[in-house]
């Protein structure tokens, strides 16, 4: 088998397998250990992303697919948002213009208005007598999404347990009665009303 035939038989190696060993190389490619390494180091070169897992002591193709924030679903994006929110307001001034950046980045990729979003989080951050828990912002960021998405929320509030309740907020809204109040104008004269302090849990459907 010529030096040509064994590179092509490591690159379908790795390319069929998960995770090849440097012992599974030699003895596929019937190579001493030196020469393994060579070769890999060959594959490198012409651009085949090979890389060295610590943990496992296998070599593998970087082939696995990027998380990309436009593939994510519409909860998922909103947590992105106020976890970036939540560690801005964590770092001060040191790095919240890259967090900024990177906010700004991802939200170009993705067709739910996550700008407003932000901006909304951020007016709240602003507040200092109004400093929400961030299961509270988590909850009011996602009731802001599904409003300019003009989705329905699932809503469980009340008391923890089970004295919680768990209701359909067909068309969702924010009101301020005495609080801020999740409404939804689905219900006739808004009868369908949850506190944003007792919202235990909440998802875009």
């Amino acid at each position: 088998m010529s030096k040509l035939d064994k590179l092509f038989l490591l690159i379908n190696l790795l390319y069929s397998r998960r995770t090849v060993s440097l012992k599974t190389i030699q003895q596929v490619c019937q190579v001493p250990e030196r020469t393994a390494y060579r070769y890999i180091n060959t594959i490198s070169e012409a651009n085949i992303p090979v890389y060295y897992d610590r943990h496992s002591r296998t070599y593998q193709l970087n082939n696995r697919q990027e998380l990309d924030i436009g593939s994510l679903d519409i909860n998922e994006k909103v947590l992105v948002v106020v976890g970036l929110r939540l560690l801005a307001g964590q770092v001060g001034e040191t790095y919240r213009n890259d967090i900024d950046r990177l906010a700004h980045k991802l939200f170009s990729r993705v067709d739910l208005p996550l700008e407003e979003i932000w901006q909304a989080l951020t007016t709240v951050d602003n507040r200092g007598e109004d400093e929400l828990e961030a299961p509270q912002l988590v909850a009011l960021a996602k009731i802001y999404a599904a409003v300019l998405a003009q989705r329905s929320l699932m809503v469980v509030h009340g008391e923890s347990g089970d004295n919680a309740t768990e209701e359909q907020f067909e068309s969702p809204a924010m009101q301020f009665r005495d609080e801020w109040r999740l409404v939804d104008h689905a219900r006739p004269a808004d009868s369908k009303t949850a506190p944003l302090s007792r919202i235990l849990r909440l998802s875009i459907e």
